[in-house]
């Protein structure tokens, strides 16, 4: 293993106390503010919203593991710049892509979903840059109305008469041929992938929750959106979780860990 695949390997085992080796599993990642009177907070994307360079690392490790990312248009409006390509900065981008390619034993590039029900998607938006490694998830509806723009730019179109999270997740595996899939949803687009069954027979659920939280105990409320699960119920649906691991940032004290439903 080089020098910077090693770095990441042994960065991910501090974190999570064990090692991210190659499966085919769902990973949601996702940051929450632990409102300390209520459920987990989801925070709000855009400038003002606190910054972790630990949440960073862990949402570009999680790219780096997966072959396929899901996402929303909702994300796409609320991150005008947001690309699909791995994560984090200059070095750190190096080592997580020799991490990929030395670890997970991946030479594919990422492909990538979006899930929406928005025929007025804006396909011009830097994720859709790669083309044929992008694909659009949405109602039959939808998918007639962006049809000709997506055929330009070799975007795939992947139409359901009635769309849902866990067979979102089973079309990019048939469609680009993945295994691992990383999810980047927003609480309310997320939250039926959380429950004991999946929504239909032979679609998907989640495997492993990576959870950052920002703990600060005061937060403006317009610098949240949606409520999630409580910690607690969290824990019950994931009982195989690390130990938190505290990182206290420039925007104040966070806590990481990899929430599983099963042990390793």
């Amino acid at each position: 293993m080089t020098p910077e695949a090693r770095r990441i390997a042994h960065r991910a085992l501090e974190l999570f106390g064990a090692a991210v080796e190659p499966d085919a599993a769902v990973v949601h990642v996702l940051a929450l503010w632990k409102d300390p009177s209520g459920p987990l907070r989801v925070l709000r994307i855009d400038a003002d919203a606190p910054r972790s360079a630990t949440d960073r690392f862990v949402l570009g490790l999680a790219r780096a593991r997966a072959d396929a990312l899901l996402t929303s248009g909702a994300i796409l409006a609320a991150e005008p710049e947001l690309r699909l390509e791995i994560g984090g900065t200059g070095e750190e981008r190096a080592e997580l892509k020799a991490w990929r390619r030395e670890v997970m034993g991946s030479t594919q590039p990422l492909f990538g979903g979006v899930m929406t029900r928005n025929a007025n998607l804006d396909l011009d938006h830097p994720f859709f840059e790669k083309g044929e490694r992008t694909a659009i998830y949405t109602t039959s509806e939808a998918a007639a109305a962006l049809e000709a723009r997506a055929e330009e730019r070799g975007i795939a179109l992947l139409p359901r008469a009635t769309p849902n999270a866990a067979d979102a997740i089973v079309a990019l595996r048939e469609h680009f041929g993945a295994r691992a899939v990383g999810i980047e949803l927003g609480a309310g687009a997320s939250r039926p992938l959380y429950g004991e069954a999946p929504e239909m027979p032979g679609a998907a659920g989640l495997d492993e929750l990576w959870l950052s939280l920002y703990e600060e105990p005061a937060l403006p409320r317009e610098r949240t959106s949606d409520a999630f699960f409580t910690l607690a119920q969290l824990e019950e649906m994931f009982p195989a979780s690390s130990t938190p691991v505290v990182s206290n940032e420039e925007s104040g004290r966070w806590s990481v860990r990899r929430m599983r439903r099963r042990g390793a």
